[in-house]
């Protein structure tokens, strides 16, 4: 909108001014007149912005509802994501877990061996600094960890299903630990007060339980 006041004869003044989408109009009126129009056409043009600037407002608000509403369709329309993090795993490394998970759990079943295969994964997710999480084979060939697999020249039919149905997100472990269990024991292998007071799963003749009790210092 534009505006323009200017002095006319016998102190008479003329007032232009043009509203949007209307036709030019020329008023005729005195100093004080003129000036209280333009207050009054000033006034109208801040309103006039003041409204458009709230109605773009409301639309930006209206399309981040949209594109958060999309966001959460397009996550909960994905596959779930597979426990093993970014489901990147070489098939070398899941032929290595497949031979840990055999002789471990060989002759348990095979929920038993998903949850062998399910306790690596958890490791290598984890945060815990004491794992070794660079890989899938670092955490299986850590020191004092696992029974060694160097000397397995095959790998088992049952134990690579097992550790493909682990990869997809099956975790037995989960029954009793919201994040999966980390650590895993044959009770009649170890002493009877080990890892005492600790809760723990058992599947077939394994324990499975998340926190580790340091043995208590002998006196």
């Amino acid at each position: 909108m534009g505006q323009n006041v200017w002095k006319r004869p016998r102190n008479r003044y003329r007032v232009n001014y043009q509203k949007r989408g209307e036709r030019y109009e020329e008023v005729k009126c005195d100093k004080e007149d003129a000036e209280q129009l333009i207050q009054i056409k000033n006034f109208e043009l801040k309103k006039r912005r003041k409204q458009l600037q709230r109605t773009r407002i409301a639309l930006a608000i209206v399309v981040a509802i949209c594109a958060i509403l999309m966001i959460s369709l397009i996550l909960v329309l994905l596959p779930p994501k597979s426990s093993s993090g970014d489901g990147k795993i070489s098939p070398e490394e899941k032929e290595l877990l497949a031979k840990l998970v055999w002789v471990e759990a060989g002759t348990e079943s095979f929920e038993c061996q998903v949850a062998i295969a399910a306790v690596v994964l958890n490791r290598y997710n984890s945060d815990i600094p004491y794992f070794d999480t660079e890989s899938i084979t670092s955490v299986i060939r850590q020191k004092y960890q696992f029974a060694p697999v160097d000397d397995i020249d095959f790998v088992n039919r049952t134990a690579m299903e097992a550790v493909e149905a682990a990869i997809n997100g099956w975790d037995p472990t989960r029954e009793a630990f919201p994040e999966g269990a980390l650590y895993f024991y044959a009770p009649k292998l170890m002493p009877d007060d080990f890892q005492k007071g600790v809760e723990v799963y058992r599947i077939d003749d394994v324990n499975f339980y998340r926190d580790y009790k340091l043995p208590e210092a002998q006196g």
